[in-house]
């Protein structure tokens, strides 16, 4: 069975494979990309239908993924609050004309793989729970040894010198995500694979049992 994993938002990560019904295979292929625009999405028209129209573009890539893919379930990671209202709507517009097409691609069921076509959303902390995807004891040591630099170095009105340090920079979850997910498939991923690297955890995490989002409030 194929299984889609999506880390919706304007820069979308996904990660397909193939599983068994009774576990994760060892030599399982794993396929990965990143769905985004050219353009921003102030781009696509006048507020508000730059919005609209940047999101209906975004669902139709994310569904040419879909028909490339042909899985038997689509894991979707659940939106989190975002302090930016614009973008938040960007996202949830992205996550609403996506899911209207994919149900109407299930209800046509034009092709046999959609008639069954399963679709659970995941909550962060459930995939980050579930891949162990947490700041270190080393990793927190490190922040906060970096903190303690910086403050001293900016009292002194001199400049910290990182390297110097043995510090590249702050640890963050999301270098724990890339750090995670080239653990688990013996990948190369660098920072800027960060949008495939969650998507990779949250298809992982789904296969070994993560609990699905409920559409309540439970984080």
């Amino acid at each position: 069975m194929a299984v889609l994993a999506l880390d919706i938002s304007s820069s979308a990560g996904w990660a397909a494979r193939d599983v068994p019904k009774e576990g994760v295979p060892a030599d399982g292929i794993l396929n990965t990309g990143v769905v985004a625009l050219e353009k921003p999405a102030k781009a696509y028209g006048e507020h508000p239908w730059g919005y609209v129209n940047a999101a209906k573009e975004m669902a139709r890539r994310l569904m040419d993924v879909v028909y490339n893919v042909r899985p038997e379930a689509v894991v979707i990671e659940e939106t989190n609050g975002s302090k930016n209202r614009f973008s938040q709507k960007y996202l949830e517009y992205i996550h609403a004309y996506f899911l209207s097409d994919l149900n109407a691609a299930v209800v046509e069921a034009c092709q046999p793989w959609l008639a069954n076509l399963k679709v659970v959303y995941v909550n962060t902390s459930e995939w980050r729970r579930v891949t162990d995807c947490h700041l270190s004891k080393e990793d927190k040591n490190r922040n906060a040894k970096l903190s303690r630099h910086k403050r001293k170095h900016r009292d002194r009105g001199t400049k910290l010198d990182k390297k110097a340090l043995g510090i590249a920079g702050k640890t963050t979850i999301k270098h724990v995500a890339i750090r995670r997910a080239n653990e688990l498939y013996g990948l190369s991923l660098r920072p800027k694979d960060d949008d495939i690297a969650d998507a990779i955890l949250l298809l992982h995490a789904h296969i070994n049992g993560a609990k699905p989002c409920t559409g309540s409030e439970d984080r």
